[in-house]
């Protein structure tokens, strides 16, 4: 079985759109071919540019509203669709 059908990055992130293009270019073109899940729990337009722009087959999730970390990250794994997660933050390089 392919890298692509075990493990979906998932990925925390908002209000550092300089700090997460950095983080999601040190992972490298080819793992950001695996299927990625951001969540900006902060929504701002900066940095969910960045994820669409460096990840554009990712998906990013938008709850349009602020609700913590826990309840993000809860609302992300529910989009997973792969039986491994590799979880990260926006400031992970």
């Amino acid at each position: 079985m392919s890298a692509e059908h075990l493990v979906t990055i998932c990925i925390t992130m908002g209000l550092r759109p300089d700090v997460l293009q950095q983080t999601l270019e040190s992972l490298g073109p080819d793992l950001r071919k695996l299927p990625i899940i951001g969540i900006n729990d902060f929504g701002d337009a900066e940095t969910s540019a960045v994820f669409d722009r460096l990840c554009p087959h990712g998906q990013r999730v938008d709850l349009c509203k602020q609700v913590g970390h826990h309840p993000a990250v809860d609302a992300m794994y529910a989009k997973v669709r792969t039986p491994y997660v590799f979880h990260m933050e926006d400031d992970w390089e």
